[in-house]
């Protein structure tokens, strides 16, 4: 991935910027070595900003910078800005709605983990990570009721029998 950044670098094109900061993030997200983990994403981010620089209408590369900043480096404010600008420019982006909802939960924000989720819900209702965030934030807001209501469609439309136990066993510490 340190090579193909390097190259792309020298090639300076949004597609190979984009390659290899997206490689990057995926050495990224399987590295348990926080330091490795922070230069990767450093890395990537060099890689993103350049591509960024070439077209800044790219909203997935925008994300993708978010992610690198939110997971990698722990700005997680400089992650937030930059997905706010791509939900400015276009309120319904799932993917930025997703993050800024799974970080309204993370943060205790329900008013505003509900409202991105259900956006996001509203384009994919199948979308088993916002409805497993939704669900979450209802448990976290004592709606047990809906929380649970939420998890068995996720479980059905994820459909793996580990992965229902596993719900399942977490509905019954809810009590």
């Amino acid at each position: 991935a340190y090579y193909y950044k390097k190259g792309a670098l020298l090639e300076n094109t949004e597609k190979s910027l984009t390659f290899a900061g997206n490689l990057l993030t995926l050495q990224m997200a399987n590295t348990p070595d926080a330091e490795i983990k922070e230069w990767q994403a450093n890395e990537a981010i060099e890689c993103f900003t350049k591509a960024l620089e070439l077209n800044p209408k790219n909203l997935d590369t925008k994300i993708a910078l978010a992610s690198c900043y939110i997971d990698g480096t722990g700005e997680i404010m400089k992650g937030v800005g930059s997905l706010k600008e791509v939900t400015a420019l276009d309120s319904t982006n799932s993917a930025a709605n997703l993050l800024l909802g799974k970080l309204s939960v993370q943060s205790g924000q329900h008013e505003k983990a509900l409202k991105r989720l259900n956006t996001v819900l509203s384009q994919d209702s199948k979308n088993t990570e916002a409805l497993y965030f939704l669900a979450e934030t209802h448990k976290n807001m004592g709606n047990k009721d809906k929380a649970i209501e939420l998890f068995e469609q996720c479980k059905k439309i994820v459909n793996n029998p580990d992965f229902s136990t596993e719900i399942d066993n977490y509905i019954r510490s809810f009590n």
